[in-house]
């Protein structure tokens, strides 16, 4: 106190200053009060200003945070970096970041083996950064929105915690270092990929969001995409029906997933002006529907996956059983419009489709190669690929329908039975075919 008050010869009062440092002692705020003595003993502060504070700053307290601030400048660097590394998780929404790098590692492991490292590394880099520019291009463009909304009127922009020139300078890079590595470390079609949903996100989605329902729809398509850019990744191609699966899986999760959140939070969503189902439909009857009808569509993904031969028929088993207990709830929801009916089928989403992406991922066909013959054959096998292989025997050992297709009882399997069906339609299809080509060939040989 002596220290600062003897600086207070002559000069303007900075009251401010003083008032700052005076909230500081007063709830022990030590950081606070740390830069306020700093600041005021730069600053010509009088005995007035002082005592109109009424400071009561012990000797060690201040010893401590002048220390603290003059004499560890590294801690203060430290501080400022973790700061801007948390600004930027909070603009690139960290958490829905880290979901969509989960769908496109599905997406590139449903390719099977053996897995290239540094190409699945590259597409998950290179999908977060597309997604904390398409993020963060979102908020840069939703601040007036953001300000009105109980939920996002904390975020970075709407609270002035950074400027809206550091918010596009961070859009920027990240969206152009993810376009970069995706293209490098993967291809150009992966690249091409991760752009346009860039655009499709931060600026279709995001301008339709207050102007039409449609958005929902656009903003599913946008969720869809990052499993198919890791398909691509491993690949380098959009053939087979895997691309399909895998998005249309995506897309429909979608619906019971926002639905619920948006029904949760629908007063939240009509106070910033979006035009969400929820806010259009208080009794709750077109919402409920919707998110009942598309949790159906789902059970069509892992039955279609094991048809087509995409992935084992036990997906087809585990698919439908986590697609049934979804629907069930959503029931629920149908039956009774409820906060805690939606949070359940909310809750359920969460892990549905991690759960869902795994066991596409797992059963896989790509991961269907022959055991290695000998053990020279297995040591140079690569241990994922391997670990894999295990897993998949162990499965086999104990699973029911594995032994009734080694016993040949298709029909009491009905994964077993429908793969077997549509092998047969795919069979009477080619022979018609076959028929057909020989009888114009001997036709035009008569003739």
């Amino acid at each position: 106190q002596i220290a600062l008050s003897d600086r207070g010869r002559g000069g303007e009062t900075n009251m401010a200053a003083a008032a700052a440092v005076a909230r500081g002692a007063r709830v022990g705020a030590q950081p606070a009060l740390a830069r306020c003595i700093f600041a005021t003993s730069m600053v010509p502060l009088p005995r007035a200003a002082l005592n109109q504070a009424r400071l009561q700053l012990t000797p060690n307290l201040v010893a401590r945070t002048w220390k603290s601030t003059v004499a560890a400048p590294e801690k203060v660097e430290r501080g400022a970096v973790m700061r801007a590394v948390g600004l930027a998780a909070e603009l690139s929404k960290a958490r829905l970041s880290a979901l969509v790098v989960l769908t496109t590692s599905a997406g590139f492991l449903a390719a099977g083996g053996p897995v290239s490292w540094t190409g699945l590394a590259a597409a998950c880099v290179g999908t977060s950064l597309c997604a904390a520019s398409a993020n963060t291009l979102n908020q840069l463009v939703e601040v007036p929105r953001d300000a009105r909304m109980l939920r996002t009127r904390n975020r970075p922009l709407p609270a002035g915690r950074v400027t809206p020139a550091a918010a596009a300078a961070w859009c920027a890079a990240s969206g152009v270092m993810g376009t970069a590595v995706l293209a490098l470390g993967a291809n150009t079609m992966t690249a091409v990929l991760g752009a346009g949903n860039i655009a499709l996100y931060g600026l279709a989605y995001t301008l339709l969001k207050p102007r039409s329902e449609i958005n929902t729809w656009v903003g599913s398509v946008v969720g869809a995409i990052p499993p198919v850019m890791g398909w691509v990744a491993a690949t380098g191609s959009l053939a087979g029906p895997e691309p399909l699966l895998l998005a249309s899986a995506l897309f429909l999760w979608q619906f019971p997933h926002f639905f619920a959140l948006a029904w949760l939070n629908k007063a939240d969503y009509a106070r910033g002006g979006y035009a969400m189902v929820p806010v259009n439909d208080p009794t709750g009857r077109r919402t409920a529907g919707l998110i009942l009808r598309y949790s159906l569509y789902l059970g069509a993904v892992p039955a279609a996956a094991a048809m087509v031969g995409a992935t084992s028929s036990m997906f087809a088993v585990e698919g439908l059983a986590l697609t049934g207990y979804l629907t069930y709830l959503a029931s629920r929801f149908h039956r009774d419009h409820t906060n805690g009916a939606a949070r359940a089928v909310f809750r359920c989403s969460l892990w549905y489709l991690p759960v869902l992406l795994f066991g596409f991922a797992f059963h896989a066909k790509g991961w269907n190669m022959p055991a290695a013959a000998n053990d020279e054959d297995k040591a140079d096998e690569p241990w994922f690929d391997s670990m894999v292989q295990k897993s998949k025997a162990l499965g086999r050992s104990v699973c029911l329908h594995e032994k009734a297709a080694e016993q040949h009882l298709d029909a009491a399997c009905p994964p077993l039975a429908a793969k077997a069906s549509v092998a047969d339609a795919a069979d009477a299809v080619d022979a018609a075919i076959t028929a057909a080509a020989a009888n114009t060939s001997t036709s035009t040989t008569t003739r």
